[in-house]
């Protein structure tokens, strides 16, 4: 898979919340702007049970706000009715604010048919894993549930 999108910010502008080197937070209002961000995606089944996926990333500004590299790797491990599943993430900021964020997440599934499932997931995001940490930069998250498919 791959994907090219370009977002035109015209006069009007729009405000972008951060954490900046004081580790305060900020707000930046980016107006008359361009951005344009390019990502490859695969998955290949290694085995019948396993199947891995990749993802990589680009994206950058007219008016340099923003910029650098992104990359995900995970699988999905499959046991009977059961989905194991991992991934890791990583942004290289490469701007002037230079904050790099990373997530880690597993999760597990029971899938009772084809159509429903039982779910639980954890997450580990970190949206500014190179600076010190701020209020709220660091977050672990839960999630259980049942879906269902129409």
């Amino acid at each position: 898979m791959y994907t090219s999108i370009k977002y035109s910010v015209g006069s009007n502008g729009t405000n972008q919340l951060y954490v900046n080197s004081s580790n305060a937070l900020a707000l930046r209002n980016i107006a008359t702007q361009d951005s344009t961000q390019n990502l490859l995606g695969v998955a290949y089944k290694v085995l019948p049970a396993l199947t891995l996926n990749a993802g990589f990333g680009k994206f950058s500004s007219s008016g340099a706000n923003f910029q650098g590299t992104s990359k995900q790797f995970g699988g999905t491990y499959t046991v009977g009715q059961w989905d194991v599943l991992a991934q890791v993430a990583k942004v290289d900021d490469t701007s002037s604010t230079n904050i790099d964020r990373k997530m880690t997440g597993l999760g597990v599934n029971y899938n009772f048919s084809k159509t429903a499932r039982a779910y639980f997931r954890y997450d580990s995001i970190n949206y500014g894993s190179n600076v010190t940490a701020a209020a709220g930069s660091e977050i672990t998250r839960t999630a259980i549930g049942i879906s269902k498919s129409f």
